[in-house]
This record gives structure tokens, sequence and C-alpha cells, in this order.
């Protein structure tokens, strides 16, 4: 998961969605009583202008409803035993289709699928040498050629991988819960490392081969051989994964703080958030941040001092930076907003009812996955150019591979897409900044 995430689990916190990178069980907070029904926007109403004719909307295959990450954090911490179990598993096992489509009007081929065991939340991380890695829920990782989707391992970590994993030199890093294990490119244990017993966070990777993992309350900095060079504990826990400034400096978000670490493990600043942060931030090319809340977003220097803040519905994803100094963020009530790195909104556009995980930004292209299982696409002023319906919930979020191919986890299917925009040249384009899944800026 992930960049949640993050995918952002960033990108996540109900235990079944993924920021950034993933989810993590251990922090999934009750919600209160029962609150009024609301009209929903209908997907793609413009909020600021008309989205233009001419939607495109193809199906992958018959899907059956899933439930959105936030119908699910919603209910599901009030199950427990063995229905809240089935209820997990009626939510996340959607229809499973395994079959490409053509492409028609616009939409690109499938190239091809790979179902999973567990649901697909994390994000696909992809080698310089052509190949994919993808991770399940239930703790499944295998190696595949990123063109035809061919498997060339298969690795069965016993345990639940909730986030995203990352590439550094030759080694697959996966994160588990408890552990962070690393793997060759072809599939061999290299070691493992114990950073507690909850789920560990999606690593990031500095530029001299440092690895950064988190779990519960430990931030641990490793070398390249699983070795601990530092560890920083904080009173709480680890909330967001970390990633890595152009100067060394280590981000992470721990409940409702981001603190800002020196490449040595020491505290340089902490910025207290008004509520628990799910997503690490992005970095810009003069080192500024930019960090979603439960209220907004917030820039901040490389000092840790407020630059500015946008309010609006809560920012559980990472946000994207592009070229031509422009934002867009993904929010929970399904908005995708364009900005720019002064906080003016250009245009926001309504994509669903939910949002599960960060964008990615191709050249002249972004894509949106959404909890109704739609995989939209849309041009750099907020048009759509397609949809594809999906075979279950995008949790995780999309990343591009230098073909300009898209890879995207819904459901319990990962999915390998013929488009052709390759990956924006910008300082944040995917969730965990690069296809590698590392976390650091270029």
């Amino acid at each position: 998961m992930g960049q949640r995430s993050g995918s952002d689990c960033a990108g996540t916190r109900s235990g079944l969605s993924q920021r950034g990178h993933g989810s993590c069980p251990r922090h999934a907070q009750p919600t209160g009583g029962h609150q009024g029904r609301r009209k929903r926007p209908r997907p793609y109403q413009h909020l600021q202008r008309p989205l233009g004719a001419g939607r495109r909307c193809v199906r992958a295959s018959g899907w059956g409803r899933t439930m959105t990450r936030f119908q699910l954090r919603r209910w599901l911490p009030r199950l427990g035993g063995l229905v809240g179990s089935l209820a997990l598993a009626a939510a996340l096992i959607g229809a499973q289709s395994g079959t490409p489509v053509t492409g028609a009007g616009g939409v690109p081929k499938i190239l091809w699928t790979v179902n999973g065991q567990g649901w697909a939340g994390a994000s696909v991380v992809l080698a310089s040498g052509g190949q994919a890695f993808v991770a399940d829920a239930r703790g499944i990782a295998s190696g595949l050629d990123a063109l035809s989707g061919k498997q060339h391992w298969r690795f069965d970590l016993g345990d639940r991988l909730l986030y995203t994993p990352a590439i550094s030199g030759q080694t697959l890093l996966l994160a588990r819960v408890g552990e962070l294990a690393a793997v060759s490119l072809d599939g061999k244990t290299r070691w493992e490392k114990h950073i507690d017993d909850s789920p560990v966070l999606s690593p990031a990777v500095g530029k001299n081969g440092t690895i950064y993992a988190a779990g519960g309350p430990f931030l641990y900095a490793l070398d390249g051989q699983g070795k601990e060079i530092w560890q920083h504990k904080v009173s709480t826990f680890y909330s967001a994964s970390p990633v890595v400034a152009q100067d060394g400096t280590v981000y992470i978000g721990a409940k409702s703080l981001l603190l800002a670490l020196t490449p040595q493990g020491k505290v340089k600043w902490q910025y207290k958030a008004a509520s628990t942060l799910y997503a690490n931030p992005a970095i810009d090319g003069q080192g500024n941040l930019y960090l979603g809340t439960g209220s907004g977003l917030v820039s901040l220097n490389p000092a840790g001092k407020v630059r500015w803040t946008h309010k609006g519905a809560p920012l559980e994803t990472t946000p994207l930076i592009g070229k031509e100094n422009r934002l867009y963020l993904t929010d929970t009530a399904g908005q995708l907003t364009a900005m720019s790195l002064s906080g003016d909104v250009s245009w926001t556009v309504q994509v669903g009812e939910s949002i599960g995980g960060s964008s990615a930004l191709a050249r002249d292209v972004i894509y949106v996955g959404t909890g109704d299982g739609l995989l939209h696409a849309l041009n750099l002023d907020g048009q759509q150019q397609w949809a594809l319906q999906l075979d279950g919930a995008v949790f995780g979020s999309p990343v591009i591979g230098p073909d300009g191919h898209l890879y995207v986890g819904a459901g319990r299917t990962f999915y390998a897409l013929a488009t052709s925009s390759p990956l924006a040249t910008a300082p944040w384009p995917l969730a965990r900044q690069n296809a590698a899944g590392q976390g650091r800026a270029p």
C-alpha cells in the first residue's frame, strides 16, 4: 500500500486502506455516531467550470460493487472476530477478471493483470532492468517482467505487506508487519531487520544508500546490509512514511508531528499539525515541503516555518509537484485540485466519492484511482481524457514507467496499461517520488 500512499499504506488508517503508501490496523481510529445522509456530488461534477463533453469509460470486466476505504473506516472498527473478518473479505474480494480488453475511445489496452491472494494496496515498484515487483496484503511478493507480466519468482513472506516496497540498488525492500525484509531482485533473501511488532511503513533510500525504516515508535537508519546506523524513538508512533530531501534531511510523520532529522538522526525541528499525518510530504526543488493534514494543505520552508496554508477537505495522500510550479492534491472528498506553489487554486474537479491513494503525474496526463474502482486520466487542465472500470477499489497510488506504461492495483489485481505519456520531469511526480519507491528528492 500504500503512499498509502503511500502511499502513500503512501501512501490507510482504517487497516484496510493504503496511504502512499499502506494501511495500518494498529492506527485505526473509531469514528463517531451516525451522521445524516448527505447528497453526494456526481463524479466529475466540475466545481468551477464545466468539465466538457466526451467522457469515455470502459469496463475491464464485470465488476462487483466494492466498499470505499472511507465507508470501511467508518464501520469496520466496530466489528470484531468472525463478523469483522467476513466483512473485510466481502468488501475486498471484488470480481476477478485477468482478461485484457482492447482499448477503445482513447482508453489504453491492458497489457497484463496479476491476481494476488490479498488486496493490492501497495504500489508497484519498477527496477531499471525492465522488472516490476508487486506485493499483496497476504505477504506474497513477486518479480515480473514489466512488459509481459511473466512471473520470474514468487516469495511468501508469511505476514502482511501493507506498504509500498522500495528498491535500493539490486535489493528489494519489503515492509511487512514487524520487519523490513531485503530480497535480491532475483528473489533470494538477503537480510531481515526487526523494527517493531507494528506494520513497517514504506522505507526510504538516501542518495548514499542509507535505508530509513519506521514502525511503531522506532525509526531506524540502516546500511545496505541491514546494520543499524542509528535509531530515533518517539513517545507515540510513526504514522507517515519517511522521505529524504536533497540535503539528506529525513522527514517523517509521528502522529500529529512532522519531524525533520539530520542524516545523523538528530531532530532539527518539528511541526505540529491539528490531526494525525498519514502521508509523506512532497519536496520541491528549493527544499520546501507540502504536507497534507486533516484540515487541508500546509507548506513549510526547509527550516520548518509555515509559508502558507490552504484550508479544505482532509488530505490523507501525498500531493504531487509538477512542472511549471504546479501542485496536484487529492482529498478524502474525492476532489482533485491544481494550485500554484504559492497556494493559489487553478482548478478543482470532483473525480469520485472517495480517492484512496495519491495520483500519478505523466508529462501531459494525471492519473487518479477512486474507491469505486475507476481509473481516471485527465489532462493538466483538469479535463477528463478517459476512465477505465477496474475490478475493485483503487487503494494505492499508480506508478508510471520510463516507457509511459502505467501500473496500478485495484481490489486483488495488479494491472499494467499501455499508456504512452512518460513520467513527468518534475520535483515530485509520484507518491514516493520515483518508480523505485525510494521516497527521495532528486
